[in-house]
């Protein structure tokens, strides 16, 4: 829910607050239902509110006790809990609203009211007697939060294109550019595409003033000891009971819930245990480019099963590449895959029943569902301290020797890689087997960008995503089961899942391989929306002072023969993006 901006600006003349007025109106679709902004001789904070829970009581910038000012983004899901335990240390609590339940913890324990959250959220304190800026963000990243210190001032939104506004120019990182090209990542050891824009990393804090900042983590990066647990049976059992608490959590809202269904194995089962757990048939919906309508086939066998009200949308190439030039324009970043645009249109359409949906995003890292992937690194016979360099080749869309053939300034390629092996490795504090790595490494490095996106296709359209596959209490368990409890069986991924999903779904739809919504490439490209827009981006500024055109041209010419055309893809999204925002030049 909704979207936040804060500014301590040197000076805080009209023009200043004139430009931050409209650095908040940017995040508009976020929280379309009310924005405030409050001013103190100290900085600025606003919010714009889509309201789920307590709509009177939960208005935002909230005023603290001591002064302070809360702008809260997100959702708490254990806050009727949390507010027992506020009542019993003497707390006055007068509305209905997980907000005031944020702002009077953080009050009585400081930061370590964030270690007893379970939900989404990203946390914005303007303090005018420091004159500073508090940050927190949620220890899975399903809320972004931005930030940037420069020249005597400091920001945060929820959104970089809010922090765009109040810089000093539309430059691009060029590592962060790499990075994309290499990963689909929108940003690499919180460096995003913006020059001096930095992302918060899931479970990280930061304190900024107009001259610094100081970052911290209230979320422990230490890898657990790998426990012996192998009893499947109970594993699963557990499994389907944490998964039925978490469902039951995340559909708390003063409005109804939905589904996004795509009929994959993920999405099914938080359908079906929503429906379960609901008095009436749930909404549910599902999305398909067109002349790929068949891939609405699982979704709607799943609708019948538990007769949900099923809405699709079928989107043709030209509404697919308006559609990203708006989401492009929207969040001020590239889209890295084509299910976002798709996921986008959906939550417009969804967002005429709902004002939230439940997805199934997060199961794959946690269960194994990249075991294809988990093989090429099982296979490679090297010792543990190259994993890093393992896991980028295996995971890259444009290789070294890519990046090498067609880049104009080689050195930063190098300088680059060696950032990408530091922070993964960062990222695995002792050794450990490769499928640990693995499975550390997908939940530190992927599942937060997997999330960004989520987040930003949905919010973009005024709707809320929840993700039960996140919750605190079921990631806390799966990470305890020994690796080989997580290995494919008989030829199918994520075991202990269907195991759990025996009885909730049929035994068809338990067999059924990964699915998710998605939209060919090759259909994409070879459209004539699509070709328009792939020459339109090659021949933007920014690729042109990056690449050496004629060797781009044979790469993308060469991977056009293949049903792959990922390269073709972010040099299409890049440019589009270097376009719409502006971008002309590199830092």
């Amino acid at each position: 829910m909704c979207g936040s901006a804060a500014w301590l600006p040197d000076t805080l003349s009209q023009e200043n607050l004139d430009r931050f007025s409209t650095a908040l109106q940017t995040l508009a679709r976020r929280g379309p239902e009310a924005t405030e902004l409050t001013s103190t001789d100290r900085g600025l904070v606003g919010h714009c509110r889509l309201a789920l829970r307590d709509a009177e009581g939960g208005r935002q910038p909230w005023k603290m006790s001591d002064g302070r000012w809360l702008a809260f983004v997100g959702e708490i899901y254990n806050c009727h809990s949390l507010r027992n335990l506020l009542l019993v240390h003497g707390a006055k609590l007068e509305t209905a609203s997980d907000t005031e339940i944020v702002a009077k913890s953080i009050e009585l324990w400081g930061a370590r009211a964030y270690e007893k959250y379970n939900g989404m959220f990203a946390i914005t304190i303007l303090d005018p007697k420091t004159e500073s800026l508090e940050l927190a963000r949620d220890r899975h990243g399903l809320k972004p939060l931005y930030f940037t210190v420069e020249q005597q001032s400091a920001a945060a939104s929820s959104e970089s294109r809010a922090l765009v506004d109040l810089s000093n120019g539309h430059v691009a990182d060029q590592f962060a550019l790499l990075h994309l090209l290499q990963t689909s990542q929108l940003a690499l050891a919180g460096q995003t595409l913006w020059a001096g824009i930095s992302l918060l990393p899931p479970g990280g804090m930061a304190k900024l003033t107009r001259s610094e900042k100081v970052e911290n983590v209230y979320v422990s990066n230490e890898i657990e000891e790998e426990r012996t647990l192998r009893n499947v049976g109970n594993a699963s059992a557990k499994i389907r009971s944490l998964l039925e608490e978490a469902v039951h959590l995340q559909q708390q809202a003063d409005y109804p819930v939905g589904v996004f269904l795509s009929g994959g194995l993920d999405s099914s089962i938080v359908a079906a245990i929503l429906a379960q757990q609901s008095k009436s048939a749930i909404e549910t919906f599902a999305v398909a480019l067109e002349g790929e309508a068949n891939d609405l086939d699982a979704a709607r066998q799943v609708s019948r099963f538990i007769r949900s009200h099923h809405s699709e949308l079928i989107v043709n190439t030209d509404e697919f590449f308006v559609a990203m030039r708006e989401l492009i324009a929207l969040r001020g970043v590239p889209v890295v895959l084509p299910n976002e645009v798709l996921i986008y249109l959906l939550s417009l359409q969804a967002r005429k029943s709902v004002k939230a949906v439940l997805s199934g995003e997060g199961a794959d890292e946690l269960f194994g569902g990249y075991h294809k992937l988990a093989a090429r690194l099982a296979g490679a016979e090297r010792n543990a301290t190259s994993f890093a360099d393992d896991y980028r080749n295996a995971t890259a869309w444009f290789s070294h020797d890519d990046l090498r053939s067609v880049l104009r300034n080689r050195e930063a390629l190098h300088i680059y890689e060696q950032r990408s092996r530091d922070f993964i490795r960062s990222q695995l504090t002792r050794e450990a087997s490769r499928a640990r790595m693995l499975r550390r490494t997908l939940k530190r490095d992927h599942l937060p960008h997997l999330l960004l996106r989520l987040d930003g296709a949905s919010m973009a359209s005024s709707l809320e995503a929840r993700a039960p596959f996140t919750d605190n209490a079921l990631v806390e368990f799966v990470e305890t089961l020994d690796d080989s409890m997580i290995a494919p069986r008989f030829g199918l991924d994520k075991p202990l899942l269907r195991d759990a999903a025996s009885g909730v779904l049929p035994e068809n739809l338990l067999k059924r391989p990964k699915r998710a919504f998605h939209a060919s490439l090759p259909n994409l490209l070879d459209s004539v929306s699509g070709k328009r827009e792939l020459q339109n981006a090659l021949s933007q500024p920014l690729i042109q002072k990056l690449f050496l055109i004629e060797n781009l041209n044979k790469l993308l010419n060469d991977e056009s023969r293949t049903p792959i055309r990922h390269k073709n893809w972010l040099i299409c999204s890049l440019g589009m993006w270097a376009e719409i925002h502006r971008v002309t030049e590199t830092n």
